[in-house]
């Protein structure tokens, strides 16, 4: 019995957990906008992913992109979203009305009836949330009371989840989820408290640590990755013992730190820590992971991980060979009128682009971005500033508050979608480099507050 059990498992290891395409199909009633796109965060990888395309003339769009296991995953049309539970290889058909997707929604094809149950679910967790007026409790309740809060709260989700009698892959997600938001809640709720690392409060960070894989399946499961390894992190005061290598860019001596701190913990969360940190220096420094991705794979013993980690080692080598130029994105039918016009102008000079979004924690960057552009007045560069706001008055009213000065552009949010797909952007801000020749060398330069974004300035200035 115990034979058959083994390998009904590992048949269904190699189904669900396999590189495969996934379709998104559908037709939109009336649409307004021009795109309707896939947000994909990959859990293992903590690595966000937009997939896109052009509405026809009749309303309908197919995206297709690959997934490594089932996840769920965001299909977003203008302000408006639904989540997607997928597997890789489904083929999935939707239909629904413009800026009305959760009520008119139609879902066809594979997984259908799970999509089907987990909008219910989804719509009673969101109404749970409200009604416990969850976001209220942060402030009012002291840290133990916050923590008996949080247990009764998980409590109720899992009795919405019984009463609504969905099936066990989507009843798992669904409590998966409520589980990893609340531990990311109570995880900021002890550092906002200033909770020493090393007080019993935290000890749900070692309670929930897991041993099976069903978490991946969830994307809140990405953000208890990080608590778990800040937590550990903070816990021996590691950062601060890596300073020094982050300044020298001395990426294998950090990634040799975090795997001798690690090593040892064999969970699964740990496992996902250690892939993570594999993957996030890739783009800094490739080399280093190829020299010590060997002791890394031997801690992981995870197949399905090691070999996602070798695919985007040759894909990130691949893709880097492949440099844009300010002529090819002039021609993109969504985003060419601005780099045509910022062609037309600087073309022959240096360009540093800083891409930002209207929010506090971007507008920590504007003094600095001041003082580089004082330093280098007289260099041949120029500065360009990309935004996507919330809306053209608080734009422009930034613009003035903190000198921004160079030129200014707006993205709409269909040209947001194709210059982050394009070129693997996940967060609001981004700064690219591009050269005389209108070659964008750098497309994940380092921001203006840098310390060494200046020297990388001025010696592709002199070149």
């Amino acid at each position: 019995m115990k034979i058959k059990t083994c390998l009904i498992l590992l048949v269904l290891t190699v189904n669900l957990y396999a590189n495969k395409i996934v379709i998104v199909e559908g037709t939109i009633t009336n649409p307004n906008n021009k795109i309707v796109r896939i947000e994909y965060n990959h859990t293992l990888l903590d690595k966000k992913k937009i997939y896109y395309d052009k509405i026809d003339d009749n309303g309908n769009f197919r995206i297709e992109f690959n997934m490594d296991y089932p996840q769920d995953v965001e299909l977003k049309y203008g302000k408006d979203y639904l989540t997607l539970y997928l597997h890789p290889g489904d083929s999935t058909f939707l239909s629904f009305k413009t800026n009305d997707i959760k009520n008119s929604i139609i879902i066809h094809g594979d997984n259908a009836q799970m999509n089907i149950q987990l909008q219910n679910l989804i719509n009673g967790y969101r109404k749970l949330l409200i009604s416990q007026k969850f976001d209220e409790k942060d402030n009012k309740l002291d840290p133990a009371e916050y923590k008996l809060f949080i247990k009764q709260f998980l409590s109720q989700t899992d009795s919405l989840v019984q009463s609504l009698n969905t099936g066990e892959e989507i009843s798992e997600w669904m409590k998966n989820y409520a589980l990893y938001d609340c531990l990311e809640e109570l995880f900021d709720n002890g550092r906002d408290n200033k909770i020493p690392y090393s007080d019993s409060y935290f000890n749900f960070i070692e309670q929930y640590e897991t041993n099976t894989s069903s978490g991946l399946n969830c994307t809140k499961y990405s953000d208890f990755i990080n608590v778990y390894f800040y937590y550990q992190c903070f816990k021996i005061n590691l950062f601060e013992d890596l300073k020094q290598y982050y300044i020298d860019k001395d990426y294998y001596a950090i990634l040799k730190a975090f795997f001798d701190n690690f090593q040892e913990n064999t969970n699964f969360t740990t496992k996902c820590v250690l892939t993570r940190q594999l993957y996030y220096y890739i783009g800094k420094s490739v080399n280093s992971v190829d020299s010590i991705s060997k002791d890394y794979f031997s801690v992981l013993g995870n197949e399905m991980m090691c070999e996602i980690i070798i695919r985007e080692i040759e894909n990130y080598k691949t893709q880097k060979k492949k440099l844009f130029t300010l002529e090819e994105l002039s021609n993109h039918e969504f985003i060419g009128t601005i780099f045509s016009d910022i062609r037309k102008k600087h073309l022959g000079k240096t360009i540093y682009i800083d891409g930002w979004q209207s929010c506090p924690y971007n507008y920590k960057r504007f003094p600095y971005a001041e003082k580089l552009r004082s330093e280098l007045k007289n260099k041949e560069i120029a500065f360009v500033y990309i935004c996507t706001p919330d809306n053209d008055d608080l734009w422009q009213e930034n613009i003035m508050k903190y000198k921004i000065d160079g030129d200014n552009y707006k993205l709409s949010d269909d040209q947001k979608i194709v210059l982050y797909s394009l070129f693997n952007y996940e967060h609001g801000t981004y700064n690219m480099i591009i050269n005389k020749n209108g070659v964008i060398i750098d497309p994940d330069a380092d921001d203006p507050n840098s310390e060494t974004i200046k020297q990388q300035l001025l010696t592709i200035i002199e070149q």
